[in-house]
C-alpha cells in the first residue's frame, strides 16, 4: 500500500504468484492493482486496505477473470471491452510508473496507458 496523504489517495498492489511444476520459477497467476481515494484509515490516517467497493480512479484485477474498472465500479471492462493495452502485459510496476506519472503530470490514464474503452 502506498499512501498519499496530500490528497487521501492510495496505490493498493496485490499479487499471488504459483511455483512452476518441475521449474525453480514461479509465474503470477492473480493480481490487484488498485489507484483511488482512500476510503478508510488507523488511528495514525494511514489508509487501510479497504473493500471492493471503494472509490477508485483504476483497479486491474484478476478477481472473476481478468478486467478493468476505470472512474467507477461498475461497470467491469473485460480485455474484448479495451483496445491497445493487453491487462495480463501490465505488471506492478508499470501501474505503478502510470500512477506517479498521472500525480506529477496530470491526464488521463486512457492516455497514460494507451488504451481506449470500446465503445465509449
Amino acid at each position: 500500500m502506498l499512501d498519499f496523504s496530500t490528497d487521501h489517495k492510495h496505490v493498493r498492489i496485490w499479487e499471488r504468484y504459483d511455483k512452476i511444476a518441475g521449474l525453480q520459477m514461479s509465474r503470477r497467476v492473480q493480481w490487484a492493482y488498485h489507484y483511488g481515494l482512500t476510503d478508510t484509515v488507523d488511528e495514525h490516517g494511514r489508509a487501510l486496505r479497504g473493500r471492493p467497493d471503494d472509490p477508485l480512479d483504476i483497479r486491474i484485477d484478476t478477481s472473476g477473470g481478468i478486467h478493468m474498472h476505470y472512474k467507477k465500479q461498475e461497470p467491469h471492462y473485460g480485455q474484448g471491452d479495451i483496445a491497445g493495452l493487453d491487462l495480463r502485459d501490465v505488471q506492478a510496476i508499470d501501474f505503478l510508473r502510470g500512477v506517479i506519472r498521472q500525480r506529477t503530470r496530470g491526464g488521463e490514464f486512457t492516455k497514460i496507458f494507451g488504451f481506449k474503452i470500446k465503445g465509449t
